[in-house]
């Protein structure tokens, strides 16, 4: 029984970790083959080409910045409340893109994973805000999961 419980506890360090993965993949994803991206912001925004290409540009660069502070447990709070932000963002976008009637891949994930506007996407993302937001009034529990304690790892929790 006390080793389920263990298991149980280590849950949001798996999840923890595994948003900074896939804040990674999906920066890659973009960098890579960023047109998805750019049609998207084209078909949902009537902005010059040239924002597009900011905002396409911007978008993996702060992906890319938040997955090693996540990673490195760089100011754990405060990176959980910008990721947090983000896929609130993710979210009203994916609500705004199926209302608008955007039937294209999103670009979220390049062009590795398709992704299009509808129920499916506004449910990823509002759990993804969820268990961000959840992870933010959480994370000293599991800051330290899995490691010894000493005085070093008095230091993760972002404080």
């Amino acid at each position: 029984m006390v080793k389920n419980i263990e298991y149980i506890n280590r849950i949001p360090f798996l999840i923890y970790y595994l948003i900074a993965l896939l804040l990674l993949f999906s920066a890659i994803t973009k960098i890579l083959k960023p047109i998805p991206t750019i049609e998207t912001l084209k078909a949902a925004f009537k902005f010059s080409d040239e924002i597009n290409l900011a905002m396409a540009t911007v978008l993996p660069i702060i992906e890319v910045a938040l997955a090693p502070m996540i990673l490195f447990n760089y100011k754990v709070k405060l990176t959980l409340a910008i990721v947090t932000v983000l896929f609130f963002f993710f979210f009203l976008f994916a609500v705004y893109g199926t209302a608008i009637g955007i039937n294209e891949d999103c670009g979220c994930f390049g062009s590795v994973l398709r992704s299009e506007s509808g129920i499916t996407m506004i449910l990823r993302n509002l759990t993804l805000t969820a268990l961000t937001l959840w992870l933010v009034f959480v994370h000293k529990k599991f800051a330290t999961a899995g490691r010894k304690k000493n005085k070093s790892t008095n230091n993760l929790n972002g404080e």
